[in-house]
C-alpha cells in the first residue's frame, strides 16, 4: 500500500484512474490503490460530479489487473 498523500494535489493519472474505477470498485479499494483516504477519494469524486451506480465487491477478473497498475504506479513514482 502507498503512502497518504495528506492532501496533495491530484496528478492527472490519480484523476484518470478514479474515473475509470469510481463505478466498478469500492471507494475503499480505489483509495489502497491511490494511497489516498476513502474520504478524499469520495470528495474527489463528488468534486468530478462521479456518482456510483451500483457499488459492490472488486470483481476477482479485475485484481490482477488492479495490482499491475499499483505496481507500475508505485514504481514510476521512484523513479
Amino acid at each position: 500500500m502507498r503512502r497518504q498523500k495528506n492532501g496533495s494535489k491530484w496528478s492527472k493519472e490519480e484523476e484518470l484512474i478514479l474515473r475509470l474505477y469510481y463505478d466498478l470498485l469500492p471507494a475503499r479499494e480505489i483509495a489502497k490503490i491511490l494511497g489516498r483516504s476513502e474520504r478524499a477519494v469520495r470528495n474527489k469524486a463528488r468534486k468530478l460530479g462521479l456518482a456510483k451506480k451500483r457499488p459492490g465487491k472488486v470483481p476477482k477478473y479485475l485484481k490482477p489487473i488492479l495490482r499491475r497498475i499499483n505496481d507500475n504506479y508505485i514504481n514510476s513514482e521512484d523513479k
